[in-house]
């Protein structure tokens, strides 16, 4: 289950009678300092320079920490999005599907109704919650690809300025250079690296509640089954959600174009190692 944590700041203020001329003036220059500290952010080169056009991977380069950057990605709704100052946090990854990363970007987005903005997510939401309006007026959800312009940090977070729908690239992950895993299971060498293994999946006897569970991958000439973890959902790449009592009748796997596959099905699946599992994006029948 998925819940929102919305940070609240509260003041306590503890005034008496002889400090309320004190209390005044210091809030008048509390204004003040907040008034220039907004006039010299609107003037600081960082903030007014024009964006610099990089790929993904090019936000973890620090030469481009704490510039204006315009990047390309899909953004994503994590299990826990905090909500707080007018702003909420998303996921945003390089590839669809892409629910896990050894380095990870949050995107920052304004909270609103208009333009480069997002809607207030409930306390208990799904992906369906999420609505951006883009700079032209267009709705952007969850999985979307998009255009980002706004100022990246030395820390991994995006803040948003602008978001642009953009049409999103086919992907061939056979070009990635992933790791063939064959005749060895992964090991922590292979964190954080693009996996490629074909194998017969297999459901376990328990799965997980949330956004994914885990299954079984057999893979010839390795002895004990991969864990892989699948999204639940109904599209691509995704596993439709399972009653409490399942039998492999009511295993139902989407491959990367929506076709149903079933519980026992040879595939061939990408994903990121995370160390114990492959956290799936894409899958292919074989």
């Amino acid at each position: 289950m998925k819940h929102l944590f919305r940070p609240v700041a509260v003041t306590v203020l503890l005034v008496s009678a002889s400090s309320c001329f004190h209390h005044n003036a210091n809030n008048a220059l509390k204004n003040l300092d907040k008034a220039l500290d907004s006039m010299n952010a609107a003037n600081d080169p960082k903030n007014t320079a024009p964006p610099v056009s990089v790929t993904y991977n090019q936000l973890f380069d620090s030469v481009n920490f704490n510039k204006n950057v315009e990047v390309e990605g899909y953004v994503e709704l994590p299990s826990n999005s905090y909500q707080s100052d007018g702003s909420a946090q998303l996921d945003f990854f390089a590839r669809k599907g892409q629910f896990w990363a050894e380095n990870t970007i949050t995107l920052d987005v304004n909270v609103g109704t208009g333009n480069n903005t997002m809607k207030s997510l409930p306390a208990k939401y799904t992906k369906a919650d999420l609505v951006i309006t883009d700079n032209n007026g267009n709705k952007i959800g969850a999985g979307d690809y998009v255009k980002v312009t706004g100022q990246l940090s030395n820390f991994g977070t995006l803040d948003a300025v602008k978001v642009e729908k953009e049409t999103e690239p086919a992907i061939d992950y056979s070009t990635l250079s992933p790791v063939m895993v064959a005749g060895k299971a992964p090991d922590s060498t292979l964190t954080g690296k693009l996996l490629c293994a074909e194998g017969t999946m297999e459901m376990p006897s328990s799965t997980l509640d949330g956004d994914y569970t885990w299954l079984y991958l057999h893979v010839k000439g390795i002895s004990d089954p991969l864990t892989i973890h699948l999204h639940y959902g109904q599209g691509p790449n995704n596993i439709e959600p399972l009653p409490s009592d399942y039998s492999d009748s009511d295993v139902k796997i989407h491959d990367k174009t929506g076709a149903l596959l079933g519980a026992k099905q040879k595939v061939r699946v990408y994903g990121v190692f995370d160390g114990d599992a492959i956290e799936v994006e894409n899958i292919e029948t074989r």
